[in-house]
């Protein structure tokens, strides 16, 4: 996952979080959070990624994805305080800080790691 995300940097000269942000914005609409977050990553099954608890956001890697409850609700680290998500069916993904997502709702529990070690 990360040597795409690298190649594809490389390729249209971005950084990851940007690369990130247009292809959230370029994911087409009626879909969930986690189908959003499966798209943009371009990983099916995000259980097989590595995983560990949630701690603080001092913790988080730009690419990381985020898991609150039994897949409750998913959303993707951006880096700059900031994730992307979907945040009802249907809805078109949008830009918020995690910030704002911890003052709607607990911590998220697991985060999904994207880089290879």
């Amino acid at each position: 996952m990360k040597l795409l995300f690298e190649n594809w940097r490389g390729y249209l000269n971005e950084s990851l979080r940007d690369s990130l942000i247009k292809a959230g914005k370029s994911a087409c609409g009626y879909m969930n959070c986690k189908l959003f977050v499966q798209t943009v990553t371009g990983i099916p099954k995000l259980s097989d990624l590595p995983s560990r608890p949630f701690t603080s956001e001092d913790d988080l890697e730009v690419g990381d994805i985020l898991k609150w409850g039994t897949g409750l609700h998913y959303a993707i680290w951006i880096g700059e305080g900031e994730v992307m998500e979907v945040e009802a069916w249907g809805e078109e993904p949008r830009t918020v800080t995690l910030q704002n997502l911890l003052d709607e709702m607990d911590p998220p529990d697991t985060i999904y790691s994207t880089a290879k070690g």
